[in-house]
């Protein structure tokens, strides 16, 4: 049987190069590749990934998919954050870049399958493949709720229920050069983290309004209601006491505060469902929701209507908010998700 044909996104860090080399000894023939997104890629990613591919004797080809990024990714989150929301671009470039571009690009090559370094495990269950969460705190399956059969059928991460300690004492192991290079952190596009300073840099729409409490009196000005999200505490000012960001009112510029910092949300509606299998477990359905990347499990109620859902949060859930993606488990299984309205 013909070796199977694997291209890798290398990303010039830890987890990607590492993959390559499990996959070299898995008996793939293994290529690479790595993406040109923003202004800093070359630096950041494409020189390291250079490096790591001489190093492990690979085939390493370079997709500049800088326009596709402004516009998907770059275009929509300042878009998203000027019209009151607070999007998670990594979803977006997940969708539409690593496992659409990206498997476009390398079925288009001949490639059989491409790999990346994410903390996710597929299975293959009743004739569908299946996410499941690693159930640690590495875990990211949350990112892969948008995708779709024919995208999961041609994918493999090798580094599925492995330890991120295990993946660096690989590194040592197979002496990488960029063994001991540290995780990022920061949004790629941002790498000083400032997006308030990137978003008005990137548009002229006037976002200026008041803070307002629940009551709908004025507190003061604010500087831009993109500078906020649900939840936030600091950096409000002081109005005799702790206040937090309740919601943000685009159409008249308010930013609502309270002084309840538990804000138990009870329910949520939901936009742009997607499900794994192709169609929701049934038109109502328990499970646990995770609110935003990082947040725990909470138990919910979805019931299904099209695209969108309610979902109903019986010891409710702190701060879901507008933009974000809400992903739903049952147990460890990533079944789908939405956009939080």
């Amino acid at each position: 049987m013909p070796q199977k044909k694997v291209l890798v996104a290398m990303s010039g860090g830890v987890d990607s190069s590492v993959a390559v080399a499990m996959l070299k000894e898995q008996g793939y023939h293994v290529c690479g590749a790595t993406m040109l997104l923003h202004e800093n890629s070359r630096k950041d990613t494409a020189e390291d990934a250079h490096r790591v591919a001489d190093f492990l004797g690979i085939e390493l080809y370079e997709f500049d998919f800088t326009e596709l990024f402004e516009k998907n990714v770059v275009s929509f989150f300042v878009e998203q954050y000027t019209n009151a929301k607070t999007p998670n671009p990594c979803v977006v470039c997940n969708k539409t870049i690593k496992f659409g571009a990206f498997l476009d690009r390398a079925l288009e090559l001949g490639f059989d399958l491409i790999a990346t370094g994410h903390y996710a495990v597929l299975k293959q269950e009743s004739g569908y493949t299946t996410v499941y969460s690693t159930g640690d705190h590495k875990d990211q399956s949350y990112v892969f709720y948008t995708l779709n059969q024919e995208q999961l059928k041609h994918i493999i991460l090798p580094l599925g229920g492995l330890s991120k300690s295990y993946i660096r004492s690989q590194a040592e192991w197979y002496r990488i050069p960029v063994a001991r290079k540290p995780d990022s952190q920061d949004i790629c596009f941002i790498p000083s983290n400032d997006y308030v300073r990137f978003i008005e840099e990137h548009t002229d729409k006037p976002c200026s309004g008041n803070f307002v409490d629940t009551e709908g009196n004025i507190l003061g000005p604010h500087g831009g209601f993109y500078r906020y999200t649900v939840g936030q505490r600091k950096g409000l000012g002081a109005f005799g006491g702790r206040r937090f960001v309740y919601s943000i009112d685009g159409e008249r510029g308010n930013v609502i505060l309270g002084d309840n910092p538990d804000m138990r949300c009870m329910s949520a509606s939901l936009h742009s469902c997607n499900y794994i299998i192709g169609h929701p477990p049934q038109t109502l359905f328990d499970c646990q929701a995770k609110i935003r990347y990082g947040a725990a499990p909470a138990k919910c109620t979805v019931s299904i209507a099209g695209s969108r859902a309610a979902v109903l949060f019986p010891n409710g859930v702190r701060a879901a908010t507008p933009g974000q993606s809400m992903v739903f488990y049952d147990g460890l299984k990533m079944l789908g998700g939405g956009i939080i309205e």
